[in-house]
């Protein structure tokens, strides 16, 4: 059985949403923020998800955005004990993308296409150092209502190897509108 990124294979489930065990995660405490916004007029949705200070990332870690490594953000609540997606947004691998220096790449996308993310920057570099910021805006981004169950994971999925990921347990703001976190 295969699944799509974002989701798990169960023998007995099928494909079901389920963070990924093997992520990196921040190597400082709060190392990521995450900030969700859905407007009434959908064009005015936006998306922020930055993990900073993270954990040792080598350029090779990274894959290929620009040849091969598609890059997917999945992001899930805890609602009646158990994982819900509510958000998957591709970065495909492709023209959009170009190295930023020896260190890292950068995927630019102006009108958020196939998933309205516009912008992300993947930086490798020791702990502390490696870091990912990724932006999106628009009804592309399809967010759902919001007043997420916690803890909430967002995670970025290089769909050929590395991951990167924060739980946000204790959101400053956490309305219909809004979700605004920095991880634990």
């Amino acid at each position: 059985m295969s699944c799509p990124v974002c989701e798990a294979c169960d023998t007995s489930a099928g494909c079901i949403a389920k963070p990924r065990a093997d992520c990196r995660r921040p190597a400082k405490a709060k190392g990521a923020t995450l900030a969700l916004t859905n407007r009434s007029q959908d064009r005015k949705d936006a998306l922020r998800f930055a993990w900073t200070k993270g954990a040792a990332t080598t350029l090779a870690e990274l894959g290929d955005p620009v040849g091969a490594t598609d890059y997917t953000l999945c992001v899930f609540d805890r609602t009646g004990g158990a994982d819900r997606l509510v958000l998957r947004a591709a970065a495909p691998h492709g023209a959009s993308w170009k190295p930023k220096g020896a260190k890292g790449f950068r995927y630019r996308s102006r009108g958020g296409a196939p998933d309205g993310l516009t912008s992300l920057v993947l930086k490798s570099g020791g702990d502390r150092k490696a870091r990912a910021t990724l932006a999106g805006r628009g009804a592309s981004l399809g967010l759902p209502a919001l007043a997420l169950g916690t803890p909430v994971t967002a995670e970025l999925d290089a769909g050929d190897g590395a991951c990167f990921a924060a739980e946000f347990a204790a959101p400053s703001k956490n309305t219909a509108t809004t979700f605004r976190a920095k991880g634990q």
